[in-house]
């Protein structure tokens, strides 16, 4: 069985995915939406003015960065518009409206704006939502990590992970924490309530912030991977520190 492709999105598919009339189901059908054609489809209905015909023309063609970026910065300046869209059928435009919320400066507010992207069944608006908060982060890691402690306990296995996920110091797709490289116990906070979590979407996110942490102090994650084993045993504990070491130990664990 091969990987889906580009060319096995059909056309009837990729003009509903354009119309915003259904969310992508993969990474693929995430990189084949037109922005533009979604834009157009979607912002008016929102009370959104189109931007000019030249702007649209230019950021067809750039990069999937800079069309998000593009569209969360047109959604910044339209908050009902944001609001109009945050629970559109498309994940790319509550993806564009999840950015859009990058530009608050307050952690803590930005945290509540974002919380209903954090959840969301999306894996995809999930991603940006937690990109969205990195800038926080880098801004003022002590001030940013204050308000995202309590979200170790939610309920929700997804926001849990958002705790985890946005706090990596390398993270993926996006710039380092380099506080966190220097100094990963800054991070155990995060980390601690986290070490015996039952959800595996969490553990995969806990064990990858520790093996982000090994390429830097690996010393930090020995000891931290066998405290963890030798306070509690359990299934959850042995895959997050089995990953966690994968670096160190020369393995490419699933």
């Amino acid at each position: 069985m091969t990987a889906k492709s580009r060319a096995d999105v059909s056309e009837e598919r990729r003009a509903a995915l354009d119309a915003g009339h259904v969310a992508s189901t993969d990474l693929v059908e995430c990189l084949v939406v037109d922005h533009v054609a979604l834009a157009r489809a979607v912002l008016p209905k929102a009370g959104v003015p189109l931007p000019a015909e030249e702007a649209l023309a230019k950021i067809a063609g750039a990069p999937l960065k800079a069309r998000l970026g593009f569209f969360a910065s047109l959604l910044a300046r339209h908050p009902k518009g944001r609001t109009a869209l945050a629970t559109h059928a498309s994940d790319t435009v509550r993806s564009w409206v999840t950015l859009a919320y990058e530009g608050e400066k307050d952690p803590q507010k930005r945290l509540l704006l974002l919380r209903p992207f954090a959840a969301d069944p999306h894996f995809g608006v999930r991603e940006y939502a937690w990109m969205a908060y990195r800038s926080a982060l880098l801004a003022d890691l002590d001030a940013a990590l204050a308000p995202l402690l309590p979200w170790t306990a939610e309920e929700d296995a997804n926001l849990r992970r958002f705790a985890a996920e946005a706090t990596r110091p390398r993270g993926v797709w996006c710039a380092h924490l380099r506080t966190l490289r220097t100094d990963p116990r800054r991070g155990l906070p995060i980390l601690e309530p986290l070490a015996r979590d039952p959800a595996r979407y969490v553990q995969l996110s806990v064990a990858n912030w520790l093996n982000d942490a090994s390429k830097d102090d690996p010393a930090f994650v020995e000891e931290v991977t066998a405290r963890w084993l030798a306070a509690h045993r359990c299934p959850e504990t042995v895959h997050i520190a089995t990953r966690a070491l994968r670096t160190l130990r020369g393995k490419n664990t699933t």
